[in-house]
């Protein structure tokens, strides 16, 4: 317990949130959050209700010993790349109409409007906002709202489809790290919960200190820094 926070400090400073410098996810069937109960979680990014999301997630796998409760990843831009290429309409719909996300509980509410895929001045795509447990009801011009559905659901099912995951089992001891702004993550359904456990913990950080800490220590090393570019290498072998 607490380990994720001294990987953590290896290269960078927590992110606090409304959950705190760290977080347990453990199973509470009662919950209203899906990512505490037990069913399919899709693949999501955290946060993109705040004006600023995290951008690194880190999770700690203290106990998994469930049947089922596999972690899936999808690579947000390189399925933007590819619906850019095979449909640019849609691509455009989804890199330039803002819909809003919103989150609310007892102590506190939070709201952000954003493009889901968002882009830089040079078409470069910076992030992903994927997340239909916060996404709010469309409020796009009338004559666009179809194209846009079609475009948000061609998008999801992208997502979806099981050629576009990495989909594998993680134990006790294993840590997951991870660009939340780019990777979709999720989890398989699992089951035999009255015998068996699975407890995650896991906290935030930022691109930033990752990157920098990589910088000097390559620069250290008398390798060569980190060429400056907004989007990490998206080529898929």
């Amino acid at each position: 317990s607490g380990m994720v926070l001294e990987v953590l400090e290896h290269f960078g400073h927590v992110r606090e949130t409304l959950s705190g410098r760290m977080w347990d996810i453990k199973l509470v069937p009662s919950s209203e959050d899906i990512g505490y109960r037990s069913e399919v979680l899709p693949g999501h990014v955290d946060r993109p209700y705040q004006c600023s999301p995290p951008s690194v997630t880190l999770l700690h796998f203290i106990a998994n010993n469930v049947v089922g409760g596999d972690s899936t990843l999808v690579d947000g831009f390189y399925l933007a790349e590819q619906l850019r290429t095979e449909n640019p309409a849609a691509f455009e719909l989804l890199s330039t109409a803002p819909v809003n996300y919103r989150y609310r509980d007892e102590a506190a509410e939070l709201q952000h409007e954003s493009t889901i895929i968002g882009i830089d001045g040079s078409g470069k795509i910076t992030s992903i906002r994927m997340n239909t447990f916060s996404i709010q009801p469309f409020c796009i011009e009338p004559e666009k709202m179809v194209d846009f559905y079609k475009a948000y659901q061609l998008f999801g099912l992208m997502m979806e489809d099981v050629n576009h995951q990495l989909v594998f089992k993680l134990g006790a001891g294993h840590l997951l790290l991870m660009d939340n702004l780019r990777i979709l993550h999720g989890r398989l359904e699992y089951t035999n919960t009255s015998t068996a456990e699975r407890h995650v913990q896991g906290c935030f950080s930022e691109r930033d200190s990752f990157w920098s800490k990589l910088t000097v220590l390559k620069r250290s090393l008398g390798r060569p820094a980190r060429p400056t570019r907004t989007q990490p290498n998206i080529e898929h072998k």
